[in-house]
């Protein structure tokens, strides 16, 4: 879900994923890149490939399922509307499914897009033209073409920064951030086919906020994101039904300090209520990646920073993450030359619990749940996340990190 202008990465079926972005070296028309990662190696699908020959800002884009996908965007050249285009990759190719459609006709910014099951998506986004408000509006592919709602209004007051998600059973939320009462705030929306009625609304930081993101944890449970003028921060909300209750599970956590509000992050869910959180910014303003898990009203931080790219990042550079399987997940951004970069990171696993008491140097019965199923199926040598059960002593505490010592035992470091 990352909503910084320039960039955004997104998962497509199996290892497939795609990269839109605007293009600095070509006139800054918007692109799109079809990558695969297998066997340790990002194979490029295709070429680079136009979806806006004009001046693109804002982009964003979400997966619609065996293999097409949306992007929504700014086109600056064409009076700044808020446009979107729908493509398919055939296996070797793009195909546009449809031609460039406006969403906004106004100047349009702060561009968010997220995918709601069945060719349906929504947008969020800011019309400066419209005193600057906030808005949403849904689409739905229909295999040429693109039948839209009415544009619903967020909130009157300035809204900048706006990131969406969907949640489960036809409920989508936004956050975003009002520059005039200076809250990070959210909206909960239901839906029934293209029709929108609101859920919930409220606040999800008291205080100035910068870049937003979202992911989705399972059960209800959802990753808000934001940066406030020195920390990336997270939140874990939960939302149930039928009655339309949003409950914030924890504060608002701190990452790790940046230098600078406008650094870029993104957020990305491993499953399990486990997540990843990619960011510029810590120790010598690297690109940044962390391994968070919710539990017991409390984010547990599994992984602390580790840098990716060594090199200090400039203030604005973007950056995007996608979960492309369980522990497998790619990150796009802007290298300190300005060039767009891809790494694919490979993550330890959450998948289950200690059995029996365990000292160091010493393997520990698991009981598979989560992600894995049986006693079986561990891969050896491969690194996973643990956690104990309440009673059995094991000085390691929560959430360590265990290796393969068999298809059914891990040994623990």
């Amino acid at each position: 879900m990352l909503n910084v202008t320039g960039m955004a990465v997104e998962k497509l079926d199996s290892n497939l994923f795609i990269i839109a972005f605007s293009d600095g070296g070509d006139s800054s028309k918007g692109k799109v890149r079809v990558g695969e990662y297998a066997d340790g190696t990002i194979t490029w699908k295709t070429s680079a490939t136009e979806f806006d020959g004009g001046t693109t800002q804002y982009v964003s884009a979400a997966n619609l399922g065996s293999n097409f996908f949306v992007i929504a965007y700014r086109d600056v050249t064409d009076s700044n509307k808020g446009k979107v285009r729908v493509g398919e990759f055939t296996g070797a190719a793009i195909s546009w499914k449809t031609a460039e459609i406006e969403f906004e006709a106004g100047n349009t910014t702060h561009i968010s897009i997220a995918n709601l099951g069945s060719n349906l998506f929504a947008i969020a986004f800011c019309d400066v033209d419209d005193t600057n408000k906030g808005k949403v509006r849904m689409g739905e592919f229909t295999g040429a073409a693109v039948d839209w709602s009415t544009v619903t209004t967020l909130d009157t007051n300035t809204v900048l920064y706006t990131s969406v998600i969907y949640l489960e059973n036809n409920v989508f939320l936004t956050i975003y951030y009002d520059s005039v009462s200076t809250e990070c705030q959210y909206s909960v929306r239901g839906f029934t086919g293209l029709t929108m009625d609101s859920r919930a609304s409220g606040t999800v930081y008291d205080g100035v906020t910068h870049s937003t993101s979202l992911a989705y944890l399972g059960s209800g449970n959802f990753l808000a994101g934001f940066t406030d003028a020195a920390n990336v921060n997270c939140r874990v909300g939960h939302f149930s039904e039928p009655d339309s209750k949003l409950i914030w599970m924890t504060p608002a956590i701190a990452v790790d300090i940046v230098a600078d509000e406008d650094y870029a992050f993104d957020l990305a869910s491993l499953g399990s209520n486990v997540f990843v959180v990619t960011y510029v910014g810590g120790l010598g303003n690297r690109n940044s990646i962390m391994i968070g898990k919710y539990g017991r009203g409390n984010i547990e931080w599994l992984i602390s920073r580790t840098s990716f790219i060594l090199n200090p990042m400039s203030v604005y550079q973007t950056i995007g993450v996608a979960n492309l399987e369980s522990n497998i997940v790619a990150v796009a951004f802007v290298d300190t030359a300005g060039k767009g970069q891809c790494i694919i990171a490979a993550l330890p696993l959450y998948i289950g619990t200690i059995t029996e008491t365990v000292t160091s140097g010493n393997s520990g019965l698991l009981q598979i749940k989560g992600l894995l199923s049986g006693l079986s199926g561990l891969e050896m040598g491969v690194e996973y996340f643990v956690d104990y059960v309440e009673g059995v002593k094991s000085k390691f505490g929560i959430d360590k990190i265990g290796k393969a010592f068999s298809a059914t035992k891990l040994l623990l470091e």
